[in-house]
């Protein structure tokens, strides 16, 4: 699909939603199309390896481009999320191919929301209603790959932008809401739980953050989120956080980067104390090495995975202001002297305990 990548700001003029909705959609079709064809190749046995592919170098004002605007208007107006509509046509597409010798043709991308395609969304839809109940008056939506950390990630940003009513205002304080939500619950949990380490750790960042609401009330909850992903690791909180974490972005950068010097500790970003100190153990009890051990875990599929979620999250932050790892405020609020004894170099609290 080709779609030029928006400039978000341009001489303080921000781009208009439409362009931005656009802008995202191309991206979930351009990982569905991986994602089914990949399907459909290992469903007829053809030995192939299907890549993302994903050209942004054309111009916004394209035929495409206006076609996507549309279906983003189709889709507010309609509420409905692209993500559970992309799903239901890809996999109309799927199925009416599934006897050909030749791998699936994907939907048409300058035509999404034509009849034919809204027809099939109104049978997919039928389909959920009549085969599954509602979860606490949610109607439920049948969403391909929704293991894929990817369309996990789109999938949950609609339905929060949804919620929303697609108000960047209320967009923001919608993701710092579900933040500290998810935050305090570390935070706030039984000492008696917890056990040795953990239990010190928690304590820790229960007095940074008491002492912290002193004088700095706004960072409090900063510190919170930090703690918290430190605590249970990036790759264990919810995947709508993970992509919208300034921190999460940097550890996952520099793995990528095979520069990676402290392999424990980006080990301990990502999984998390308790992950990281069992697999020390593990390395221990087995008489392996406990760097090769780390270092397996760090280039996993699954770590890949999450990689691709950067790069739109990075998107959503700049469109929405809404940076939930507040680090140039960190900066401000901590001297240069304290800030170097408490702040790594991802800003993340240094816990020496």
């Amino acid at each position: 699909m080709n779609l030029k990548n928006p400039k978000f700001k341009t001489d303080d003029t921000p781009v208009k939603f439409a362009d931005f909705d656009a802008y995202v959609i191309s991206l979930i079709y351009d990982k569905y199309t991986q994602l089914f064809r990949q399907k459909d190749a290992n469903n007829k046995g053809v030995d192939v390896s299907i890549g993302l592919e994903k050209t942004v170098d054309s111009i916004i004002d394209s035929k495409l481009h206006y076609a996507l605007v549309k279906a983003s208007k189709y889709f507010r107006i309609n509420h409905i999320n692209p993500v559970y509509y992309l799903s239901i046509v890809f996999s109309r597409h799927l199925y009416n191919d599934r006897n050909k010798k030749r791998l699936m043709n994907v939907p048409y991308e300058v035509g999404l929301v034509s009849d034919t395609y809204q027809s099939y969304y109104q049978n997919g839809l039928k389909y959920d209603k009549t085969y599954y109940k509602n979860i606490n008056g949610v109607p439920h939506e049948t969403v391909m790959f929704l293991d894929n950390p990817y369309i996990s990630f789109m999938y949950q940003y609609y339905g929060l932008l949804q919620k929303c009513r697609y108000d960047n205002v209320e967009m923001s304080k919608e993701l710092r809401t579900y933040q500290y939500n998810h935050s305090i619950k570390i935070m706030t949990s039984d000492e008696t739980k917890l056990d040795g380490i953990y239990r010190e750790y928690v304590e820790y960042s229960r007095r940074l953050v008491r002492a912290l609401n002193v004088r700095h009330p706004e960072m409090s909850l900063y510190v919170m989120q930090l703690c918290t992903y430190r605590y249970l690791g990036a790759m264990n909180t919810p995947i709508l956080l993970f992509g919208t974490s300034r921190y999460s972005m940097s550890a996952i950068s520099d793995i990528r980067s095979d520069k990676t010097v402290d392999e424990l500790y980006l080990h301990n970003l990502l999984y998390g104390l308790k992950k990281t100190y069992d697999s020390v153990y593990a390395s221990t009890v087995s008489g392996g090495g406990e760097s090769k051990i780390i270092s397996d875990n760090l280039k996993t599929n699954k770590v890949s995975e999450y990689y691709d979620i950067i790069d739109i999250g990075r998107k959503v932050i700049a469109y929405f202001s809404s940076d939930l790892v507040i680090r140039t405020k960190a900066r401000k609020v901590f001297p240069k002297d304290l800030r170097e004894q408490l702040l790594d170099k991802y800003d993340m609290p240094i816990i020496n305990i």
